[in-house]
């Protein structure tokens, strides 16, 4: 995951969500029985795979999530893994030049 520090020294990050189904799923404790209950909880999860992949395929837009120091500043949607992958390079750019992305229009700012 790329990452940046501002002028005032806040590490900055921005990744894509790859699967927007949460990740309690995956944050399992590590007790006896866990491969069975994993197996069991993870079923659902590889009938819906294909067709999230295709959905991807045909143009679902990426989430992208920008966060400073662990916490989450904002959430943009990007069509497009190239699109995505350059609209990252731009917020760190722009973190790099000014020590925060600017807020644009159609973006979710918390």
């Amino acid at each position: 995951m790329p990452a940046v520090r501002d002028a005032s020294d806040a590490r900055w990050t921005v990744r894509r969500v790859w699967w927007p189904f949460g990740t309690w799923l995956l944050d399992l404790p590590d007790w006896g029985g866990l491969f069975a209950i994993g197996l069991v909880l993870m079923a659902p999860l590889v009938v819906i795979w294909p067709f999230w992949l295709l959905a991807r395929a045909f143009g679902v837009p990426w989430t992208l999530i920008v966060r400073c120091d662990r916490n989450e500043v904002r959430r943009e949607k990007v069509k497009g893994w190239k699109e995505s992958g350059e609209r990252m390079a731009e917020i760190l750019d722009e973190v790099r030049a000014e020590g925060g992305p600017e807020a644009e229009s159609g973006a979710v700012v918390y």
